[in-house]
């Protein structure tokens, strides 16, 4: 069983950061540092996301759409299991498109649960689970990024799960 120290903590915290900021700032070599590249990702309205280079990809491409994002991520709750860490974040994720049908702006919450490893390059997460809690506004937003990655499926040989 491994021990956190402060710096562990940290440096676990962090890894949200690289993933909203790699989102939101369209900077997706910040998703590299936060997941490992056999990262299993599971989105209820999406299905399973496998591989880093899938998972970023999918991220850039679901995202391009809209004309803005932000993530907000917090309440971390750490919890060592062994020779991994449980980590479970708060989100609230927004999404806006100027003009869309139904109407400019979303907004959702949830959680994250991650099974996060320390490898080579430092911490990364190897599993996430999503949890979606609640939405307000255009919903129908989810669809337009949805449409956008029909054809990254294909091009990975895979096929959503939802």
């Amino acid at each position: 069983m491994i021990e956190l120290t402060p710096q562990d903590r940290l440096d676990i915290i962090e890894l949200q950061s690289f993933y909203a900021y790699g989102i939101d700032h369209k900077e997706s070599h910040l998703i590299s540092k936060a997941f490992t590249d056999d990262i299993e990702l599971e989105y209820p309205l999406f299905g399973k996301l496998k591989g880093l280079e899938f998972l970023t990809r999918w991220l850039e491409v679901f995202h391009s759409p809209f004309d803005s994002t932000q993530h907000f991520i917090g309440n971390h709750l750490l919890e060592v299991d062994g020779d991994e860490v449980r980590y479970r974040s708060y989100v609230i994720a927004n999404m806006h498109l100027d003009g869309a049908p139904g109407g400019d702006h979303m907004s959702g919450g949830g959680w994250y649960d991650d099974r996060v490893v320390r490898t080579d390059a430092g911490w990364r997460i190897r599993d996430r689970n999503v949890t979606n809690w609640w939405r307000t506004g255009n919903v129908g937003l989810l669809e337009i990024g949805r449409e956008a990655t029909k054809p990254l499926w294909e091009e990975f040989g895979a096929a959503p799960t939802r």
